[in-house]
């Protein structure tokens, strides 16, 4: 499927089977994946916020469609202002930073993630959703460097005082795991 074909299907409402089936077409051709990826920061929300939701059922059901393009995906990561799709795009970077993930991160692309998702968690107009799968993501990538186990810890304190509930549920979660790793390094 060419770019111009996705545009066209894109700019029609989807249902989530009409989504599977996108997936499982476009996951037979890197090109298709690689159209994805820079749709997902098209110009009209709508176009981008499907291209994304399709993007992310490659990467769950069709993975080896997904890695070749994995650099592709993580050039395009702090670039997305969309917030709808950021929110897949801290889902499947969630899978992509946990231990045992099929990915090795170069320290720059690091830092280009960590950057990004700390910009998302502070930023008060982000969903909770994307602000919740940052803390996820930056919990996943805290031994990468001393400081970000340590600033995320900072970032939860401050915002479980007015947090929601997925806020107060997700943030407890991650600074308990902080704590007993920090406890297991003593």
């Amino acid at each position: 499927m060419n770019r111009e074909e996705l545009v066209s299907e894109l700019e029609k409402a989807l249902t989530k089977a009409k989504v599977e089936k996108l997936a499982t077409v476009a996951a037979k051709s890197p090109e298709s994946v690689r159209s994805l990826i820079s749709l997902s920061l098209y110009e009209l929300e709508t176009v981008a916020f499907r291209a994304s939701w399709i993007l992310e059922q490659i990467f769950f059901c069709y993975p080896e469609s997904f890695f070749p393009n994995c650099s592709h995906f993580l050039n395009y990561y702090p670039q997305q202002r969309n917030s709808s799709c950021q929110r897949h795009y801290t889902k499947i970077m969630m899978t992509l930073t946990k231990d045992r993930a099929p990915v090795i991160f170069t320290h720059h692309q690091v830092d280009v993630i960590v950057e990004a998702s700390f910009r998302w968690l502070i930023d008060e107009q982000t969903p909770v959703a994307v602000r919740v799968n940052c803390m996820d993501v930056l919990y996943n990538l805290r031994d990468c460097e001393d400081w970000i186990g340590e600033e995320l810890r900072a970032q939860i304190v401050y915002q479980l005082k007015d947090g929601s509930a997925a806020m107060q549920s997700r943030g407890r979660k991650i600074l308990e795991r902080l704590k007993k790793k920090k406890q297991r390094t003593l």
